[in-house]
């Protein structure tokens, strides 16, 4: 039932997956076309609020039978003892497992590979053969289902369904829909709408050198009207396609990024006069800053600024290592793309609470690769993170990293704001975040010792571990062993690259 593929080794896991990372991977390959070949139709469907909905219990019911489970609840067994860790994971909830951890990755795996085995033995006692007479693919929770008969498809839904229903789970009917050939799902049908548009784009831009086989810049004369003209041109397709910018914005950023990458590893192989010629790189890389920041903000989403992020560290790093002569223009563009996403008021209103979002923060951060005198002015989202009533540990981790070294305001007003709103709260022992916030405080080198020690100090206690003998020794021990941040060592494009291959499901 599993997708089959050559394993892929993620950097940012510590498992290497067989299969695609991917599920639109599988609608792109080989193997889909032979299933279109075999079959006319495709049913496609998922596990509604799957990971939310899983009770944990039920996975000693996949391992053993769910009479079993039932019986024996506190045997001691693999799948009792998976269970107790995902309950502890989740404020000792049985309802529920957390989203986006690899472990819950697994044990979604093994509950779910229990009812691939039950669908396969109900379509068999049908009279249906897996390869002939139907077809099933299953990426962790969406199904893909294929058949020559409705009535096929029918038979292997309800398969499913009654197979997910021993496990208090439910198939999405909002989401489910049937296409007959031509087999297209409405995201590559998309992406093939945008595709040529994308291509001119790229070609306007860069050429491949005849002697090196390496991409290198093209003139651009004008890249604002350039960068108009391919968002012109991806409106066109989208509405044609009835797609918005959220369907459309993640392949262009990919791309985007590709080809700025592609540019900088062609430039010690491009020919002398090429790479003496500061504005032609200039003004290449200005367009692709202009429209990959475009694209991110009509649509932001936490992958896109990992992209974008790591697109415009490269891209500084690039000027200010190889190209001087035209640094100070691409700094200074820079600074202003960045500046116009910090003042968004769309992006500011992405966050549902009073939190910077991520994906802000992602590009505040980016910015710490430019020079002092380019800094962005995010003076509004540091009120805003210091009136805050509430401490978000994202905000806060990340405003450390971007003032910490160089504005000792801030750090007596960040003090003063969780001395007051943060520590008298924090219970460590019962939420993740308030042990995760005071163990990447008390590491912090641009805070006072003073205040690193009462961080020391409610953790312990909220530990129940005795402060007065421990707190100078642990703040002692994560000075030299740092909890999630290193913060005297970090860096910030190997941290985003990692995030950027990391899978998201």
């Amino acid at each position: 039932m599993l997708l089959h593929d050559e394993s892929v080794r993620n950097p940012g896991s510590y498992f290497a997956y067989a299969g695609y990372d991917r599920f639109y991977k599988f609608f792109n390959s080989q193997e889909f076309l032979g299933l279109e070949k075999t079959f006319s139709m495709m049913r496609l469907t998922d596990v509604s609020k799957c990971f939310s909905s899983i009770y944990s219990h039920t996975l000693a019911w996949a391992v053993k039978d769910i009479q079993h489970g039932k019986e024996h609840p506190l045997a001691v067994s693999f799948a009792n003892d998976f269970d107790s860790l995902m309950q502890y994971s989740n404020y000792n909830e049985t309802n529920g497992i957390p989203v986006g951890a690899e472990a819950s990755r697994i044990f979604a795996e093994i509950i779910l590979q229990s009812v691939d085995v039950a669908v396969l033995k109900r379509a068999k006692r049908a009279g249906l053969a897996h390869g002939s007479d139907f077809a099933i693919r299953r990426y962790i929770d969406d199904y893909a289902i294929f058949a020559n008969t409705t009535e096929s498809l029918d038979v292997i839904q309800r398969a499913v369904s009654d197979g997910l229903l021993m496990f208090n789970l439910h198939l999405n009917e909002a989401k489910t829909h049937t296409i007959a050939r031509p087999l297209q799902t409405r995201r590559s049908q998309i992406i093939s709408g945008a595709s040529p548009a994308l291509h001119k784009f790229r070609e306007s831009i860069s050429e491949i050198d005849q002697s090196s086989r390496l991409h290198r810049p093209r003139k651009v004369r004008e890249p604002e009207s350039v960068v108009r003209t391919f968002v012109n041109d991806i409106k066109v397709a989208s509405t044609n396609g009835g797609a918005g910018y959220e369907d459309v914005s993640p392949y262009i950023i990919g791309s985007i990024s590709s080809t700025l990458e592609i540019l900088i590893a062609g430039f010690p192989s491009a020919p002398a006069e090429v790479r003496k010629d500061a504005e032609l790189y200039a003004k290449a890389f200005d367009t692709l800053l202009s429209a990959l920041f475009y694209f991110f903000t009509v649509h932001a989403t936490v992958t896109a600024s990992y992209q974008v992020a790591k697109a415009t560290i490269l891209s500084v790093r690039f000027f200010k290592d190889n190209l001087a002569a035209a640094a100070e223009h691409i700094f200074e563009r820079v600074r202003t793309l960045i500046q116009e996403v910090v003042t968004n008021p769309s992006l500011l209103s992405v966050a549902m609470t009073e939190c910077v979002p991520i994906e802000m923060l992602n590009i505040i951060l980016a910015s710490t690769a430019l020079p002092e005198a380019y800094k962005t002015n995010v003076h509004d989202i540091r009120r805003r993170v210091i009136d805050d009533e509430n401490a978000d540990y994202f905000s806060i981790v990340s405003l450390l990293f971007y003032f910490g070294p160089s504005d000792p305001d801030f750090i007596d007003e960040v003090e003063n704001k969780l001395r007051k709103q943060f520590l008298p709260k924090a219970v460590p022992r019962k939420v993740s975040h308030d042990a995760h916030l005071l163990l990447d405080l008390i590491a912090c080198p641009f805070l006072s010792k003073q205040f690193r020690r009462e961080c020391a100090h409610v953790l312990l206690k909220g530990l129940e571990i005795s402060p007065a003998h421990y707190s100078n020794v642990l703040v002692a021990e994560l000075e030299r062993f740092p909890w999630f941040v290193n913060w005297r060592e970090i860096d910030l494009l190997n941290h985003l690259r990692k995030k950027e291959l990391r899978a998201v499901y």
